[in-house]
């Protein structure tokens, strides 16, 4: 059986951009805006960033032909992937991680502004 090339997350969000909840689009904004990173987030840290709820990122997945949260993540980590072309590096840490490691090390963790500060 041939596999079919899964549609990545623009051409999912382009035919429903127009029935979008304004959460919905929040959401879509930042997953589009740094798709690769977005492979990452929970859940509950893409509801935080985009100010709406869990049950929001989970109906925008939906909407997006995806069973839910958990499939639309696996194909965002599948094109972080291609995007990357070797897998070893989708271990590396986001950017912020390093910051917060070097925080924690020093003692200064309680003034970050990039965790509390949100």
């Amino acid at each position: 059986m041939i596999k079919r090339p899964e549609k990545g997350l623009a051409a999912r969000v382009e035919p429903v951009a127009a029935t979008l909840t304004p959460g919905e689009k929040r959401i879509a904004d930042i997953l589009l805006a740094n798709p690769h990173e977005a492979a990452f987030l929970g859940v509950e840290e893409l509801a935080r960033r985009s100010d709406s709820s869990v049950a929001t990122a989970v109906r925008f997945a939906k909407k997006l032909g995806y069973t839910g949260y958990l499939e639309m993540r696996k194909s965002l980590v599948s094109d972080a992937r291609r995007h990357y072309r070797r897998g070893d590096q989708l271990l590396e840490a986001p950017s912020q991680a390093s910051e917060t490691l070097v925080e924690v090390a020093a003692g200064t963790s309680g003034t970050s502004t990039w965790w509390w500060g949100r």
